[in-house]
């Protein structure tokens, strides 16, 4: 009963998803300004090793990894068609992603994403909505990657939450997820605001070793605002969460205390931090039961200019799992770019985080992972570029304390067309 409740939830929430979606852009259509513009990137990759093994036993034997040596070509058709009007905007990033891998039938799969940002404001309220529909092999699920995503919008505070475990099992497997984030804001008066924001996800894995792997995670915070002064925003709120499991397994109940500074020192720069304490009790199959209380903080800058950029964020943050429990994860990040000349670009990310499991248990997906990638772009024209760059990804897991890593090599060619006219 409850796995099929998840299935109809799923369901239901992608259907929800795609009507909000569609009632945003009806509302702006009559005075918007519509625009599409199309995005196609081919690239090849090359591994040494691809599922992350041991590169050797713990007596310091050294394994075999001739079948991670892997070269992989994909190609990504997409776009972003918008809305955009003097009260609003709605944009839909729909992606396919084609790929092959040289000796790993199991990964020629497609792979579907749908990205939704909508925000509009009327004289008093403001009312938003992000959303992330996609299915995927395992692989690309469980890979996190270290750039930060510039269609995703900071419509959460607390950042969105990531389910990866790095459990790469190749097999015909897909993993359908849904990520849906409303959030509805009205003004007291010039700088007091009161509002309810809610995030709804869920994972589907189907196929693979593992099937116990379902969960369904939500969230709801009231919260009040204050504009302190020109530059400075503050944010307190209470929340609950509920995390469920295939089968309930394992269920995760919390409630919460947020509390989220804001501070603009420029157009181009900004800083947050965030400070929250909640309150968790966990549920397993036979009866057991646990509690405990735990701290989470996030910081955060971001700055865009003509030359440079960076951004970077550090926190420890609560987040659904795969794995089949709700972790803890202490995680930092960052990410610099930089024109060289008129047509060359350069750009450096690097990500770490470890997962613990919340409760006393130890779960055999917690696990450390780092990843570092160096890029160099260069302008063929006004929509055509050519990237060549490197990646290196390690990952250990708690139980076994074995490291795997990969080198990978890549080659990619992309077209973007020219993008909406501005007003």
């Amino acid at each position: 009963m409850s796995s099929l409740f998840r299935k109809l939830s799923s369901q239901s929430g992608t259907l929800v998803f795609v009507a909000v979606a569609g009632a945003l852009a009806a509302a702006e259509a009559n005075a918007a300004d519509a625009y599409f513009t199309p995005q196609l990137e081919t690239a090849v990759e090359s591994h040494d090793n691809l599922n992350l093994r041991p590169r050797r036993t713990e007596d310091g034997t050294e394994i075999d990894l001739e079948k991670g040596s892997q070269t992989g070509y994909s190609a990504t058709v997409g776009g972003i068609a918008g809305l955009r009007s003097p009260t609003g905007l709605t944009e839909l990033r729909p992606r396919f992603l084609f790929q092959k891998f040289s000796d790993r039938d199991k990964l020629a799969q497609s792979n579907g994403y749908l990205d939704l940002r909508s925000s509009y404001r009327m004289v008093r309220s403001r009312f938003s909505l992000t959303g992330r529909y996609s299915q995927e092999n395992e692989y690309n699920a469980e890979i996190s990657e270290a750039q930060f995503d510039e269609f995703d919008p900071d419509a959460n505070p607390d950042g969105t939450p990531e389910d990866a475990t790095g459990r790469l099992v190749f097999t015909d497997s897909k993993i359908t997820r849904l990520l849906v984030m409303p959030d509805y804001s009205f003004q007291l008066n010039q700088r007091t605001g009161i509002g309810i924001r809610g995030l709804y996800q869920s994972a589907d894995y189907s196929g693979g070793l593992v099937t116990s792997r379902d969960y369904s995670f939500g969230q709801a915070t009231g919260y009040l605002s204050w504009e302190l002064n020109q530059r400075a925003s503050l944010e307190t709120g209470l929340y609950t969460t509920r995390y469920e499991t295939d089968d309930n397994e394992n269920e995760t109940k919390s409630n919460g205390l947020s509390a989220n500074l804001r501070y603009v020192w420029s157009p181009t720069f900004t800083a947050t931090a965030g400070l929250k304490f909640e309150e968790t009790k966990i549920s397993r199959v036979g009866g057991s039961e646990e509690s405990s209380n735990s701290w989470g903080f996030q910081m955060g800058v971001r700055r865009r200019g003509e030359i440079s950029g960076i951004e970077a964020s550090v926190g420890r943050m609560f987040s659904p799992s795969f794995g089949g429990v709700r972790v803890a994860r202490d995680e930092v990040r960052a990410q610099y770019t930089r024109m060289l000349a008129p047509l060359w670009e350069a750009s450096a990310a690097v990500r770490a985080f470890r997962n613990k499991s919340l409760g006393d248990e130890v779960d055999d997906s917690d696990r450390k992972f780092a990843r570092a990638d160096l890029e160099l772009t260069r302008q063929l024209s006004r929509t055509w570029t050519v990237s060549g760059g490197y990646s290196y990804i390690w990952q250990e897991y708690y139980v076994d304390e074995a490291s795997g890593d990969d080198n990978v090599f890549m080659l990619r060619v992309g077209y973007e067309g020219l993008g909406p006219p501005t007003r």
